[in-house]
């Protein structure tokens, strides 16, 4: 635009060419003038949006620390919950009696409000099974009764017995009242779990062949007591021959024979002596 009015002032450029010069100024500045507008806007917009971003950064930071704070918290009161938990479980454990087998229960010795002893049975637990029976005798009684024995068994309030075997006997003694518990195999038909009895038990019982005393007599040689039992000799014909014996009990009449003999076979009931002689000099 300088140089345009230079030339116009000398005469060698033309006012219409000095007029568009003006108006391409013009249009020039109007352009630098919208260029510095949208530079700035831009500058100030990304002014803006860092300063966003800044605080968005900030308030993500606190979030996470507020995050970190509550997950403390909150473990916290987990930890604190499993504690509470574990002890409620003690005392529960704690409150409930557990037998060591399945089983019925038969007789409830303590009640709420009594004091208790570790030591002592609090609740008798029978059997599972319907048909055995549980009693208690003395200790002495106990020494004496063994696995198999027999006995019999009534449930006085329901008027009906039946006969048992001994399945178990407990070797303790109890030190209050000194009495022992046998376990029965055979409980009366409609007797109930609790039922009071009464049992009879064959305890002691020897076994064994019961003959006349007179049959009995010792042998010179081994001071063994031994009976002549029949029996076939080489020719065919019966005869005697002696033969050992274990003596469990007797008296003047008869004696029980724990050993040595079987159930039906024949001996000299009389007249041992005689027959003792020729073996003894033979």
């Amino acid at each position: 635009m300088q140089r345009e009015q230079t030339l116009f002032a000398g005469g060698v450029a033309a006012q219409k060419d000095v007029e568009a010069a003006r108006q391409q100024l013009a249009l020039d500045q109007a352009d630098a003038d919208a260029a510095r507008s949208k530079a700035s806007s831009a500058s100030a917009g990304i002014g803006g949006a860092m300063l966003q971003a800044r605080a968005d950064v900030a308030q993500a930071e606190s979030d996470v620390r507020a995050a970190q704070a509550q997950v403390t918290v909150t473990g916290a009161q987990a930890s604190s919950a499993q504690s509470r938990a574990a002890s409620a479980q003690r005392s529960l454990a704690n409150g409930v009696l557990r037998a060591p087998d399945d089983g019925v229960v038969v007789a409830i010795l303590k009640h709420p409000g009594e004091s208790v002893d570790p030591t002592q049975p609090a609740v008798v637990v029978g059997p599972p099974r319907s048909n055995a029976v549980t009693v208690t005798v003395t200790g002495d009684a106990a020494t004496q009764i063994k696995l198999g024995d027999t006995a019999v068994v009534t449930v006085p309030a329901r008027g009906t017995r039946a006969n048992a075997v001994v399945r178990a006997v407990v070797p303790s003694v109890d030190p209050t009242t000194q009495t022992s518990t046998v376990v029965l195999s055979g409980a009366p038909e409609g007797a109930a779990s609790g039922d009071a009895v009464e049992a009879t038990i064959a305890a002691g019982e020897r076994r064994g062949v019961l003959i006349p005393t007179e049959a009995i007599v010792e042998d010179p040689q081994s001071g063994h007591a031994v009976v002549f039992v029949r029996a076939k000799g080489k020719d065919g014909n019966p005869t005697f021959v002696s033969r050992e014996i274990g003596v469990a009990d007797g008296d003047d009449t008869t004696t029980l024979v724990a050993s040595g003999l079987r159930t039906g076979e024949k001996i000299a009931s009389r007249g041992a002596f005689d027959l003792l002689a020729p073996a003894g000099g033979g």
